[in-house]
C-alpha cells in the first residue's frame, strides 16, 4: 500500500512541477496551432529545377555530351520558352537531342509544356575546339501555363 502511495505522491509532483506544465503548455499551443506547408506559394506556381551533366575533363577535339535535366517541382505546369548560355561558343556542336534549334548559344524550346512532377532532358554533342577550363552557367526561361 506504501508504495502506491508514494507512486500517486511522485505522479502529483512531477505533472505539477513547473518544468512539466511548461512543456504541457508549449506541446498544447504547438498541437492546436493551424499547420500550413512551408512554401506553399513557391509550389503554386511553375518551379523548374535543374541538374547539369558533363565530364570533368576533355580533350581538345573529343566529342562530349552536356546533358540538362529539367523537372518541374510544383503543382502547376510551365512552359519552357529557351535555355541561355548552355553550350560556349568556343565549342562545336554535333548534335542536339530532342531536336531544338540552336541560336547562338541558346536553344529554343518552343514552347514546350513541363507537367507538373515531369522531367525534360536535353542531350547535347560537342566538341572543344581549344584548351582551357570552361564554366557552364545555364539559364532556363519557363513562364506558369495558363
Amino acid at each position: 500500500m506504501a508504495s502506491k502511495l508514494n507512486n500517486a505522491v511522485l505522479k502529483s509532483i512531477l505533472l505539477t512541477s513547473p518544468v512539466i506544465r511548461t512543456i504541457r503548455t508549449a506541446y498544447a499551443r504547438t498541437v492546436s496551432a493551424r499547420e500550413k506547408p512551408v512554401e506553399l506559394e513557391r509550389l503554386e506556381h511553375a518551379h523548374i529545377q535543374s541538374y547539369l551533366a558533363v565530364p570533368g575533363e576533355v580533350t581538345v577535339g573529343e566529342t562530349f555530351e552536356i546533358r540538362l535535366d529539367m523537372t518541374n517541382v510544383s503543382m502547376k505546369p510551365g512552359l519552357l520558352v529557351r535555355i541561355e548560355g548552355l553550350v560556349p561558343s568556343n565549342f562545336k556542336i554535333i548534335d542536339i537531342a530532342p531536336k531544338y534549334r540552336l541560336e547562338e548559344g541558346t536553344v529554343n524550346v518552343k514552347g514546350k509544356s513541363l507537367k507538373s512532377q515531369k522531367v525534360e532532358s536535353i542531350k547535347i554533342l560537342v566538341a572543344s575546339s581549344e584548351s582551357g577550363v570552361f564554366h557552364l552557367s545555364p539559364r532556363i526561361v519557363y513562364v506558369d501555363e495558363v
